[in-house]
């Protein structure tokens, strides 16, 4: 019954918005959160009523905020829907645990604020993220591939972007990263500015050897950034935070994030750091599209 009900919403969505195939993608995201959402909340209580959330729909740098969604027993009612254009962001895709996007978090911050753009944080989990785009996992990468993507390379861009690192790998590399990355979307929910929390939570990781995974160091991390951590470690696996976590997710799969960190200047992808200076540029002047994307031959190596 439930499905039959998502089948409606996005039949709705696709009236509304008069949304083309190409971007029907927006759909699959509302259904897969809407699914994950609704559908335990909806067994607990029928007469659950769905407040304000908003799904970031993928090519067109716009928001559907979906506001009341109410199961009333006979369907999916949408008394208000709204879109709210992101044209003054820049989508950030990332993982707070993040080498590359600690080493460019500096450099990435001071370029969104010169150019007058906000930051969409967009946490998500990156170990589904690297294995859907096809890369080995990092558990399978060789030790030369270790060697040189995750210690020269981290050393050196450390030295460029005066990002320290340091010394080895961090220890709590491997533990659960969706408190941390649960805490961040908290404060986005909350209305907080959580540019300084993510920043914190990335050095430490990475330059202090902190876990992330651990509430008390979030804690003394959420007030070093100027904000109240208890109402942040109280929603950080809520079920409202848990959905977003998990659309974040599914949208960097689907609009073939290949890892952390990825950065969209109005639906243009720039994957790592190192693209950082194209991002500065294609803020003042963007990059012309490119004719048409490239398929391989099924011949191809």
């Amino acid at each position: 019954m439930w499905d039959s009900r998502l089948d409606k919403l996005g039949v709705t969505l696709l009236q509304i918005g008069h949304l083309d195939t190409g971007q029907r993608d927006l759909v699959i995201t509302v259904r897969r959160v809407f699914d994950r959402l609704c559908g335990p909340m909806h067994r607990r209580s029928p007469e659950t009523t769905l407040h304000t959330y908003v799904l970031k729909f993928a090519n067109i740098s716009m928001y559907w905020v979906i506001s009341g969604l109410t199961d009333d027993g006979g369907g999916v009612v949408i008394p208000a829907i709204k879109r709210e254009h992101g044209m003054s962001e820049i989508e950030y895709f990332y993982s707070a645990h993040s080498a590359y996007a600690y080493l460019g978090s500096t450099r990435f911050m001071a370029i969104a604020k010169a150019a007058g753009r906000t930051i969409a944080h967009r946490p998500n989990d990156l170990r589904r993220v690297v294995t859907a785009s096809g890369s080995t996992p990092f558990s399978a990468r060789s030790a030369g591939h270790y060697a040189y993507f995750f210690r020269r390379e981290i050393d050196r861009w450390a030295e460029q972007r005066n990002a320290p690192v340091m010394v080895g790998r961090p220890t709590y590399h491997d533990n659960d990263m969706t408190l941390c990355n649960g805490v961040i979307i908290a404060g986005i929910v909350q209305g907080r500015n959580v540019d300084q929390l993510a920043h914190l939570m990335l050095e430490s990781h990475w330059r202090d050897n902190s876990d992330l995974s651990d509430r008390d160091t979030l804690a003394a991390l959420a007030r070093r950034a100027g904000l109240d951590p208890a109402p942040l470690l109280a929603a950080a696996l809520s079920d409202e935070v848990q959905a977003i976590y998990e659309a974040n997710t599914v949208e960097a799969i689907e609009r073939s994030v290949f890892g952390s960190p990825a950065y969209f200047v109005d639906g243009d992808m720039f994957y790592g750091q190192d693209r950082l200076e194209m991002v500065e540029r294609a803020l003042r002047q963007p990059y012309a599209p490119s004719p048409q994307p490239y398929v391989p031959s099924p011949d191809a190596p």
